[in-house]
Order: C-alpha cells, then structure tokens, then sequence
C-alpha cells in the first residue's frame, strides 16, 4: 500500500550507518596522527553560506543549500537552478564556486565549477633574499548525479579534477563523493551521510612525498518542528586528519522570506591547547541569515575567529519556476458534485472537490466535465495518503479505469510554512505518492505525470489551520482524452 515502508530498508540502513560509525571510531584513536600530513585541505571548507552558519552540518541536508554540496541533494530536482559562491576567508585569500543543476533525461546532474586564490607571497632564495612575488591557487570541476531509489530514499555521487599552484610549480588530483539521504517515517526527520573527497592526488609537488586527500566520513540528522518555526541539525564528522568533530545547527523562519542560522562545531585536542579554550565548542560559533524572494535565495555567514581573521561567506542560488501548462486556464473553485458531503474526514471545512479540466477538444469538454475526479488532502509535511482519502483516492482510480484513454497530471501542493524548495519536494512526494497508489492499482504508469507547485498555487489565501488543511493537497487535471 502507498505510504508503506519497508521494514527491511531502514534495517539496512541503520546497520550500515552503524558500520561506517564503528569503522570510523576505530580508526579515529589515532587521529592526531593525520594532522598536516593532507593535500588539497581547502576541500573540507563548504563554500555554501546557508550550511556554514548552520555549524556546517551537511549529512542530512536536503535542501537549496545542500545542492551541489551533499552529493544526494540534487536528486529529485525538478526546476533548472544556478547556484554561486563566494568567501572571503583568512588574510587575502578567498574561494568560489559556481554551479548549475537540472534534470536531464530522467536523472539529476549537476556541474560546478571551483577555485580558490591564495593572493601573492615575496619570494625568497636559500640566502634569504628576495627574489620578487609569485601567486598561489587552485581550480577544480566537479560532476555531480543524483537519483531517487525511491519517494523517502536518494543516492548521489560526485567526481572531481582538481589543480593546484604554487608559483611555478603544480600539482593535480582527482576525488570521489558518495552521499545518501533517507526519510524515516518520522514527521519532519531527514537522516543522512557524505564520504567525502575519496581519491589520490595524481601528481605531488613533491616526488619523494607521498600525499593523500582529505578524506571524511559525517554522519547527520535534520528535524524540522512541527508546531515551531525551527529546523535543528546535528553532525558527527570523522576525518582521517583531525580529531572526531561534532557539530550542531538550528534555523530559524522569522518570515516567509527570513531565515536566521546559528551553529557550532567542536574543536581539536590541539586546537585546545592552541587557544586554552576551556570547552570543546569555544571559538566556533556561526551566525547568518537567508532572505527568499520569488525564486532567488540570498545567504550569508560570518564565522568568527579570535586567532586569526574572520570568515565571510554569501550564496546567491537562483531557481527557476516550475512552468504552467500550455493552454490550462486559471484555477477556479468548481461546486461540488451532489451527494457528495462537501466535507474531508480529519480536516477543517476541507471541501472535496472535482479538478479544474484542461479540454484537449472542444467536442469533448462536455463529457471530459463528468469525471469528478477527488481532491486528496494530506497532514502536515506528510505525503502518505490518510486512511480517510482511501476512499476518494479509490474513486479516482475507478474512473481512470473506466476511461481508458484518458491522461492525467497530478498535481501536489503545499501550505504555506516551510522554504520554497522544501515546498516543491514535498509537493512532489506526494504527487509520486498518489501515482503509486494508482499503479498499484493497475494503472499504466505512461497514463501519469507529476508535477509539484509547492506553495504557489493556494485553493484557501488564508493563513490558518483552516485554509492550510485545504491547501496540503493532491489534484488531478485531464491532459489527453482522444475517444472525446
């Protein structure tokens, strides 16, 4: 049945989390060891503002911020997004990134583009006299693909080519990121894992050195409140050059359009000592804040540091809009069917009412009007179908049997609370939901498409339980009809 997980799925994916944990603590006794003996260290810096300001908790991020950084996060992408970064990070050197992200013939790519400018450095000989400046940086490409497994389960990987210089010498290596994000049933849980910056570095600036990449394995979790405009995350890092970190994240929805980030992350033993901080969170405190507005998202983090110069980080991501069909008229409330109530079980004044038709003929808008398909409604940042829209949901699929040609769009839509993206995906799960549940029941998948209009297509404009129970909801437009 829709909605359903299996019990083996999350079996499984404890048992491997458990696995990386374990393996990871072993290795993790002697981790000071690793300290400065990595190459391309720049790679453990997340460009992304939204996720610094956060205590760069990243595992479980399946969000705009996450796009392009968490390998499972461009899976399931429905809308074309370019996403820049930029840092302003300790004396004169500074890092961005650029990106780009869609859905290309079924599956999820994206590409993003890196670099990174130490700024100029006086060069000196073995007599210690100068011998004029010189420049230091480095620039990298990285693939990035996604794909849903299923409607609560992402994968993704990314692979990268990276080129570093000093003056003139260079040096080049090559990384593998695996990622994965999974949705327990659990309101508003999203747990996750990154192993990030597996590789070798191709050619060293040294021949008789032998380096290796910054490799790290975190491990997360994302709960956003259900009754309170807060999403917290948590983080246990394992790299294979410092200490065990633990970091910690909230955000907060001030407006429909505000965010404000907060966070912290553990320091080293050697930190520590370096700073005589008397805790392990001393000094690595974040803060920042996001503003939305139609379509574009606006981050920035300040990370401060008493040692040396303070980080600044900003993102501009600019996501494009889902587009209205073709032809399709404006939304309008249609009366309902008789002998129908008028009234969903488990909701507020929540009406059930047949689609708004897209007519393909003129010939046939008469019948085409005769197939009142349910609207199906959903609670709160679930995209399980309720036991008390079975029946509405058994309606639909009656008349889809019983009408053979007939084509549908399935439509999801959202309440208002909660960030644009996070709208469109969960507007999405339950589109996918609803399909399922119509291909369980014999449907052709070919008769089906989805589509998700997160927040932006309200049936109720109010801003209370009332109106948000009738906009958390399933509808279904006709597209094809060749027998009318």
């Amino acid at each position: 049945m829709t909605g359903q997980r299996s019990s083996v799925l999350p079996i499984l994916a404890g048992a491997t989390v458990s696995f990386f944990l374990f393996s990871a603590a072993v290795q993790a006794r002697s981790i000071n060891d690793g300290i400065g003996r990595t190459s391309f260290t720049w790679l453990k810096t997340v460009s992304d503002a939204g996720i610094s300001a956060a205590g760069e908790c990243i595992a479980a991020r399946d969000d705009l911020p996450a796009l392009l950084v968490h390998p499972a996060a461009v899976a399931g992408l429905e809308t074309p997004t370019l996403k820049m970064s930029f840092v302003s990070h300790y004396v004169d050197t500074q890092y961005g990134s650029v990106g780009y992200a869609r859905r290309y013939r079924g599956r999820q790519l994206g590409i993003r583009l890196m670099y990174i400018n130490y700024g100029e450095f006086n060069g000196r000989d073995i007599n210690n006299q100068p011998t004029g400046t010189f420049s230091a940086g480095d620039v990298g490409i990285t693939f990035n693909v996604g794909k849903k497994l299923r409607d609560d389960l992402k994968v993704g990987a990314q692979a990268s080519f990276i080129t570093s210089k000093i003056d003139e010498f260079s040096a080049q290596a090559a990384t593998v990121d695996l990622g994965i994000l999974y949705i327990p049933p659990f309101e508003g849980l999203t747990v996750g894992a990154v192993l990030m910056n597996m590789g070798k570095v191709l050619k060293g600036y040294s021949s008789g050195y032998t380096e290796t990449m910054p490799v790290y394995l975190s491990v997360g979790a994302r709960k956003k409140l259900a009754h309170a405009p807060f999403t917290l995350y948590t983080d246990v890092v394992f790299p294979n050059d410092y200490d065990i970190i633990y970091a910690y994240g909230i955000e907060a929805e001030v407006k429909k359009t505000l965010f404000l980030y907060a966070g912290t992350r553990s320091l080293s033993d050697i930190d520590r000592e370096t700073q005589k901080a008397t805790t392990d969170f001393a000094g690595k405190i974040t803060f920042g804040f996001g503003i939305d507005l139609a379509g574009y998202r606006f981050n920035y983090a300040y990370c401060p540091d008493d040692n040396i110069n303070d980080v600044h980080k900003i993102t501009l991501t600019v996501a494009a809009r889902l587009p209205h069909l073709p032809g399709r008229p404006a939304k309008k409330q249609m009366p309902v069917p008789s002998g129908q109530s008028g009234q969903v079980q488990g909701t507020t004044s929540a009406p059930v009412q047949p689609v708004t038709v897209v007519p393909i003929h003129e010939e046939s808008v008469t019948k085409v009007d005769k197939l009142s398909f349910h609207t199906i409604y959903f609670d709160f940042d679930k995209y399980n179908i309720r036991s008390d829209q079975i029946s509405s949901m058994n309606n639909n699929a009656a008349l889809l049997s019983a009408n053979t040609t007939v084509k549908v769009l399935i439509e999801g839509h959202c309440d208002e609370r909660g960030t644009d993206e996070y709208n469109i995906a969960l507007g999405e799960r339950r589109a996918s939901s609803v399909k399922s549940f119509l291909v369980d029941y014999g449907m052709d998948p070919l008769r089906i498409t989805t589509i998700s209009y997160g927040e932006e297509h309200p049936a109720d404009p109010g801003h209370d339980e009332t109106a948000w129970a009738k906009n958390r909801r399933i509808e279904f437009i006709i597209t094809t009809s060749s027998n009318y």
